[in-house]
């Protein structure tokens, strides 16, 4: 008797392992060849944080020096300061709109390898980019107007004695009453930020506003099922 259990113990065993080591096989039609699994198939084609982040930062970067110039002529004078503040932020708006509708990239995100593309996988075009960008362009419009009353409200002779510092520290004074903006712009950062975390496309607010994915470039060629996704 132990010796017939013996015999099924060791043929179960057997079969169990042959059942966990060996992947089970699919028949295949004749004259059809084998299919090859291919690795990228299980990998998501959108574009996640940390890489739109870094496609960010790469445009903070090269916007630096127009930056950097802008503040430096806007410590000179308030005229300065007052004739540079609409035109500095129409070309910061005007850069995101125009590459996107153009290429559907940035240059930060050509660098991150990642673009911009309607939800049926087709380039986006002057409207989507346009909406992509419609509540930052609203809100840089009232940062302007905060940014031009407050000084207006400074006299130019006072403006011009004070340093590049003191100047920024007279303007949020000035600004106090527009604080509530600051916290509107931080509302949208955030909420754009958790939007993208907890959806399986990755899109942000602004995405869901224009019809709009980020995809990364290299899976581009698995874009064609997305709408179907």
């Amino acid at each position: 008797m132990k010796s017939i259990m013996a015999s099924l113990w060791s043929k179960f065993v057997e079969a169990s392992t042959s059942t966990l080591s060996k992947p089970e096989s699919q028949p295949v039609e004749p004259g059809v060849a084998a299919r090859t699994p291919d690795p990228s198939a299980s990998v998501t084609p959108y574009a996640g944080f940390w890489r739109r982040l870094g496609a960010l930062l790469i445009d903070a970067l090269i916007f630096l020096p127009i930056s950097a110039t802008v503040t430096w002529a806007s410590a000179q004078s308030r005229l300065a300061a007052l004739l540079l503040l609409l035109p500095a932020a129409l070309l910061g708006c005007a850069y995101q709109v125009y590459f996107h509708a153009r290429w559907g990239q940035t240059p930060g995100k050509m660098v991150a390898r990642v673009r911009v593309l309607s939800l049926d996988g087709s380039p986006i075009g002057l409207r989507q980019a346009l909406l992509r960008s419609a509540v930052d362009i609203f809100l840089t419009g009232l940062v302007v107007a905060a940014h031009a009353s407050a000084l207006l409200r400074i006299p130019s002779a006072q403006y011009a004695l004070l340093g590049w510092l003191e100047q920024n520290q007279r303007l949020e004074e000035v600004m106090a009453q527009w604080q509530w903006l600051s916290w509107v712009q931080a509302a949208w950062a955030i909420s754009e930020v958790v939007t993208m975390l907890f959806n399986r496309r990755r899109r942000a607010l602004h995405d869901f506003i224009a019809g709009t994915i980020v995809v990364r470039v290299r899976s581009e060629a698995a874009v064609d099922g997305l709408a179907a996704a």
